[in-house]
């Protein structure tokens, strides 16, 4: 079984019989954009048996790979099509591959894997794709059909629990402001009422202009937000500037994590808690905006 990035891995894994490997074509450390898959992750496609990637052109070439090479016995799980998303008409975005891509009105953000309750929702399609390996596979019967069955009972259940920790944990901070590095945590931010100010790096592989660093701070002065989070996969000299200058906290937030799905939604959680916290505790007068 394949995945395009780790996060993915840790969604399917748990459905996979023992003796299963989940390979993941985007290694850890590496941003989710401009990544450039090499001609080694696209041959690992053909000996699949399943599929997971986003879709909504996140992964163009995997996806242009797919469907070049069709397999009548592979099964591929798109999860923006699970969950009848359809990114707009890209025609009209005049970059090359790896420029920054502005995006305009009906773009639909990509990073579908950081909201649970969407999360949620692909599952039923991750549990059928590996059904049907198996059955293609002869490798179905009662007992393994009984262990998918628990397997994804529990994952479900995992999943849903996530879902009340981020609601029940963020609760008190709702209506809050942040600042993240790019445009990654805009459907967690929806979902669980708090507001992101500014990105950092608007284009999602441009380098971050002066004027994208004067936006981020006006931001924070006007919307009162309250941290800036980077990302480990890129540089956090901008973001420590900017929140040094605007007198915000500097966190970090991973959107790709290292293939458990768990723990990289823990640690976020507890990074903004713990940012928001910090915020509200302090004494009135002592967090001054920027001159």
């Amino acid at each position: 079984m394949v995945v395009t990035l780790p996060a993915l891995k840790g969604l399917i894994e748990p459905l996979t019989p023992e003796g299963s490997t989940v390979t993941m074509l985007m290694k850890p450390g590496r941003s989710e954009h401009g990544y450039e898959f090499s001609a080694a992750d696209i041959a690992s496609l053909t000996k699949a048996d399943v599929v997971f990637l986003v879709g909504l052109e996140l992964e163009l070439r995997v996806d242009d790979a797919l469907q070049r090479k069709n397999n009548p016995a592979r099964r591929v799980v798109n999860f923006g099509e699970a969950l009848g998303l359809k990114q707009d008409d890209h025609s009209h975005h005049n970059h090359a591959p790896g420029e920054p891509c502005v995006h305009g009105e009906g773009w639909v953000d990509q990073h579908l894997w950081l909201d649970p309750v969407l999360v949620e929702q692909v599952l039923p399609k991750l549990r059928d794709a590996v059904q049907e390996s198996l059955v293609i596979k002869a490798a179905w019967n009662d007992d393994v059909a009984k262990q998918l069955t628990a397997r994804y009972e529990l994952l479900r259940k995992l999943v849903q629990q996530v879902h009340t920790d981020w609601a029940t944990k963020l609760e008190p901070y709702r209506g809050m402001a942040i600042v993240t590095h790019h445009d990654a945590f805009s459907r967690p931010a929806n979902r669980y009422g708090l507001t992101v100010a500014a990105v950092i790096r608007p284009g999602q592989a441009g380098e971050t202009t002066a004027r994208d660093i004067a936006n981020a701070v006006k931001a924070i002065r006007e919307q009162n937000a309250v941290a800036i989070f980077i990302e480990p996969q890129f540089d956090g000299t901008t973001a420590e500037r900017i929140a040094k200058r605007a007198n915000v906290r500097l966190g970090n937030l991973d959107p790709v994590g290292d293939g458990d799905w768990f723990r990289m939604m823990r640690r976020n959680l507890h990074e903004l808690t713990s940012k928001l916290r910090a915020q509200t505790n302090v004494a009135p007068g002592t967090q001054t905006p920027a001159k």
